[in-house]
């Protein structure tokens, strides 16, 4: 699917986005790597320390290399992230005191620290080991929220603005328990299964306050907007299956997650480039990653919009499309490359915008240019590659215009067209609709198609006689924030336009239920009740459908209509089905609850309903 959005107003993204670096350079060379950073407008690097296990305080040569970083780094934040061999990872509570104690004589030693990244890649056996026990269930997850929570709550009871990053996943992760090699989880196994550790321990405060993830591609000329059809892998492309996973894991639990706090941090993403032939000498061995790429090549036109299937010309190019892409993101808040400087190794990484002997690739300037443009906040997200969009057509010379050939205008020729944003924002959850007014020149233009896009989900629509097109959506948007777009691909006498909004879904702060559930027991054959303090949702349903019983004990989502007559719910079935539910008080008549499961409507239950409305 292509997305049309053209000519509109230049989206914002988070005001907060930062490009950082991951590369330790900055501890080995501070002068000349910090110079280069300011140079390229770098805002932060983050560093790697290595956790000897059994220890508890920061050794004096760590110490140095921090301190020499933090010299270099100048005004930019420098970000530590702990970790450690796969072999000593700390799973007992003696080494996760030992660990976490480490991680708090960082901040105590350096009152400039405030980012801490808890281990690196947790979902591979790599890095964490074990994945999985000798009967192939599940460990790693549940281990690595055991070391989380007690990290949160060391370090935020020694500094309670500290910032602590996990799970820092890999993108991929097989989900195999008896593979030959490289048992590892997928981030979106990992995710749910530090959810469900989380659900089971009972705890109410959070265990990290910075989603950290890896986004590479599956190869470093992927296209950084292509979106993968396997759950085992996410990209930069996959952000709304990273945000929907963490949202299946904590929602309706003291764990922020996206769209309600939560920020997400590309911790490590990078395109790799193949040696100039003026520089093949520096470099030793063989490459063993797919599709190293041209350091710069010329770059490519950016309409009409290149296939996400097609390979990026250099890495000039991927720099750019996947910076501006990350800005436009939902959530996302930090980007770093990595790396600075090649390494001189080809089977390790060559994905910086320094050869191995520290001169400038052809992709430094086209790096420095994005990061410029990030920090002005210039991206403009209505002109993204990948979307089609059209240039202003201009005369060739004075009083060239006017119609063409085939009659039509020209587009410089054409009425401009605006299209207003009419649907409340935010919203509860459950009465989301999309709707805008198209107008030009002062009038409506009726029966005129307009496409809205979120995520993969389009919907089409006309304009009514008064310039307004309006959609429901279903099934109904989760709690966060969802991108929105809105396009007009104009006619021959109007130019086309668009309109792209955040559209904040809310839990309404209320409760639903029905007499039976409030008066008796679980085991009322059919009762549920469902209740939000507008952040968190609780509650739980038992409702037989014909021969079907429907047990639900997580829910995670309830809207309530202005009138207070109509509530949406929803929740996760056991084995993680999706659960909606809509109750109607009808007021005289039977009360009406219909369910779906899993995209599929049952039989609608008759019940005597009550919704009431809290107060703020």
């Amino acid at each position: 699917m292509v997305a049309c959005f053209v000519l509109g107003d230049v989206a914002r993204a988070d005001p907060g986005l930062f490009v950082g670096l991951a590369d330790d350079t900055i501890k080995a060379t501070p002068a000349e790597t910090g110079a280069i950073g300011r140079d390229l407008g770098i805002r932060a690097y983050s560093v790697t320390l290595r956790w000897p296990k059994g220890s508890s305080l920061l050794d004096e040569a760590s110490a140095g290399s921090l301190s020499s970083a933090l010299d270099g780094a100048g005004s930019a934040r420098v970000v530590v992230a702990i970790t450690g061999d796969a072999g000593a990872t700390p799973t007992t509570p003696q080494a996760r005191d030992q660990y976490c104690s480490f991680a708090r004589d960082v901040l105590a030693r350096f009152p400039q620290i405030r980012d801490v990244v808890v281990w690196n890649e947790p979902n591979l056996s790599a890095f964490w080991y074990p994945q999985y026990g000798a009967d192939g269930s599940s460990q790693a997850p549940a281990m690595y929220a055991a070391l989380l929570a007690r990290c949160w709550d060391v370090l935020h009871a020694f500094r309670p603005n500290v910032n602590v990053v996990a799970p820092a996943t890999s993108p991929w992760g097989n989900d195999d328990p008896f593979g030959t090699s490289n048992n590892s989880h997928s981030p979106t196994s990992f995710l749910l299964q530090l959810g469900a550790a989380y659900r089971a321990s009972g705890r109410s405060q959070p265990i990290f306050d910075t989603l950290g993830h890896h986004p590479y591609g599956d190869s470093s000329a992927e296209r950084p907007w292509r979106q993968h059809t396997s759950e085992r892998t996410i990209s930069t492309g996959d952000l709304n299956r990273l945000a929907s996973a963490a949202r299946d894991a904590f929602d309706g639990t003291g764990q922020p997650t996206p769209g309600r706090g939560l920020k997400i941090w590309y911790l490590e993403t990078g395109y790799q480039t193949v040696p100039d032939e003026a520089k093949r000498g520096l470099y030793v061995g063989a490459e063993n990653w797919p599709g190293p790429i041209p350091d710069e090549a010329g770059g490519e036109p950016a309409q009409p919009p290149p296939s996400a299937d097609s390979p990026a010309p250099d890495q000039a190019t991927q720099l750019v499309d996947g910076l501006r892409l990350a800005y436009c993101q939902p959530y996302v808040e930090a980007v770093f490359n990595f790396q600075l400087r090649d390494e001189r190794d080809l089977a390790r990484w060559q994905s910086g915008v320094l050869w191995a002997d520290g001169t400038r690739k052809g992709s430094y300037e086209a790096f420095k240019r994005v990061i410029a443009e990030v920090n002005n906040r210039a991206v403009d997200c209505t002109r993204m590659k990948g979307t089609a969009w059209t240039e202003p057509e201009r005369p060739t010379s004075p009083g060239a215009g006017g119609s063409g050939a085939n009659g039509k205008k020209s587009l410089a020729d054409r009425a401009a067209t605006r299209i207003v944003w009419t649907a409340p924002r935010p919203v509860p959850y459950g009465f989301a609709r999309l709707a805008i007014r198209l107008r030009s020149q002062g009038r409506y233009l009726p029966r005129r198609t307009v496409t809205f896009t979120i995520g993969r989900d389009t919907f089409v629509t006309t304009t009514t006689s008064r310039g307004l097109a309006w959609t429901p959506i279903a099934p109904p948007l989760r709690p966060g924030a969802h991108v929105v777009t809105a396009s007009f691909r104009g006619d021959p006498q109007h130019k086309p336009s668009g309109v792209k909004v955040l559209l904040r879904v809310i839990n309404s702060r209320a409760s639903v239920s029905n007499q039976a559930a409030r008066r008796a027991t679980t085991s009322v054959r059919n009762g549920f009740h469902v209740s939000s303090n507008g952040r968190t949702v609780e509650g739980s349903l038992r409702i037989r459908v014909g021969n079907r019983v429907i047990v639900c004990r997580r829910l995670t989502a309830l809207g309530i209509s202005r009138n207070g007559r109509s509530a949406w719910f929803e929740g996760r079935v056991p084995g993680g089905g999706r659960l909606v539910a809509n109750a109607l008080v009808r007021g005289g008549r039977a009360d009406v609850l219909r369910l779906w499961l899993a995209g599929r409507q049952l039989r609608p239950v008759r019940l005597d309903l009550t919704i009431v409305r809290r107060k703020r």
